[in-house]
């Protein structure tokens, strides 16, 4: 049996981490990823944990408070600094971030059994993915082609 992925997940306040890490290990398992993860919760992952994917719950729609704001800059920042593969998981609902999670688990551990060669992981570019690498690489390109406007 293969070793469980370590993931974590984490989030600033409200953004529903607590939430996810109780009901995504049922998900996986519906899913048929039983043996995909070993789950772990904080605020910051410990730069010495070896994780292999951390799930980053997005804020929601509505606006945050500074502080809030403040919390997920520096996450993303954290998680940035130490090229740590990360998955943004967005949703009006827990059902929602919950399948916007079991899809991130699930590429990535395809992603690890099956590394595509000479190829970095999320190479397709659309609006849902929910990949911090993927949304960089969307607007970086509309930035070249003049279809945002600065």
């Amino acid at each position: 049996m293969p070793m469980p992925m370590p993931i974590a997940i984490v989030g600033a306040p409200g953004t529903g981490a607590v939430e996810l890490l109780t009901a995504l290990p049922t998900a996986l398992l519906a899913a048929g990823l039983p043996s995909a993860c070993a789950l772990s919760s904080a605020q910051t992952p410990d730069p010495q944990s070896p994780l292999e994917l951390v799930l980053l719950c997005g804020l929601p729609r509505t606006p945050a408070d500074p502080q809030t704001l403040e919390i997920d800059s520096r996450l993303r920042q954290r998680l940035d600094a130490r090229a740590q593969p990360y998955a943004v998981v967005y949703g009006d609902s827990l059902a929602q971030r919950i399948h916007s999670a079991v899809q991130a688990v699930a590429h990535r551990q395809q992603v690890v059994r099956n590394p595509p060669p000479g190829q970095t992981a999320w190479q397709w570019q659309c609006e849902k993915c929910s990949d911090a690498a993927c949304e960089h690489r969307l607007f970086s390109s509309l930035m070249k082609t003049g279809s945002v406007r600065p």
